[in-house]
């Protein structure tokens, strides 16, 4: 799927449907690829799935403690301080890693996806520090405050319906970079165009 920057954009629009059109149109894929996984799983060591993390590679994860796994990834990133992200950025990241892991390559649970996009169609949403892993190996730090709901509460997601691999596939991804990118832009284009008006009611007064 290729957007425009206008249509990146507007993905944090709360009544933009881009995200939940090309999610539903992926179905198929999704599917196909969640199945996939599940059965590599069983047979091969995956990182991230069947092993730790970083230095904890070596470790094996069995996997009736898979959910368990996944939900201490989620803690341990939930770290970071400084003032919170707009939520407009916050709600363009949710729908922008949720295109991308409807691409299909991603293995992530179908339910879990849906789940993303509901989240990112809440009002209120998740307060997400500005200073942490924004840009490095991923935005670990930022997605992992945005997905919390979805791992802790009383709408999390039943541990049973868990992927192997929900956690790590909504974590490592460069959504908030991009998201936050596009926010500056925005911003010094409204800049630009009060700038001109500026500039041109100085002119007017001026003649």
């Amino acid at each position: 799927m290729h957007l425009s920057f206008r249509e990146l954009s507007e993905l944090a629009d709360e009544n933009n449907t881009t995200a939940h059109s090309f999610v539903e149109a992926q179905q198929e894929k999704i599917s196909k690829s969640f199945e996939i996984l599940k059965s590599i799983n069983v047979r091969e060591s995956i990182y991230g799935t069947s092993t730790g993390f970083g230095h904890n590679v070596n470790c094996h994860v069995e996997q009736l403690a898979a959910a368990g796994h996944q939900k201490g990834l989620i803690r341990f990133l939930n770290v970071g301080r400084g003032e919170a992200f707009k939520a407009s950025v916050v709600r363009r990241a949710l729908r922008i890693q949720a295109i991308k892991l409807a691409q299909g390559y991603s293995g992530i649970h179908p339910e879990t996806l849906n789940k993303l996009l509901n989240l990112s169609d809440q009002n209120s949403l998740p307060l997400v520090p500005q200073r942490g892993s924004l840009g490095a190996s991923g935005d670990l730090i930022p997605m992992a405050h945005a997905v919390k709901p979805m791992f802790f509460g009383s709408n999390a997601i039943a541990e049973s319906r868990l992927g192997p691999r929900d956690a790590l596939a909504l974590v490592n991804t460069n959504a908030f970079m991009l998201s936050f990118l596009l926010e500056q832009i925005c911003e010094f284009e409204k800049f630009i165009e009060k700038s001109y008006d500026f500039v041109l009611d100085a002119d007017i007064s001026a003649g």
